[in-house]
């Protein structure tokens, strides 16, 4: 859910949000949209986007394990 505070601000109807997880926990999420409200987001930039941010995921996941205090 998003908070009202965003939805009052947000201007723009066509955007994408995608969340950032470490493991299972949700630590922030992405916003996107273009400051030209004539130029529509496509499938293909939404491909790319969720690619990006799956790629930070997996390395968000990667230094988080990397953190870990090694057990003896």
């Amino acid at each position: 859910m998003l908070p009202g505070s965003f939805k009052a601000t947000n201007l723009s109807q066509n955007f994408f949000l995608m969340s950032l997880f470490v493991g299972k926990k949700s630590v922030g999420f992405v916003y996107c949209d273009r400051s030209n409200t004539e130029q529509n987001l496509d499938h293909h930039l939404y491909s790319e986007f969720k690619s990006c941010l799956m790629l930070t995921n997996k390395a968000l996941a990667f230094i988080a394990q990397s953190n870990k205090p090694k057990v003896a």
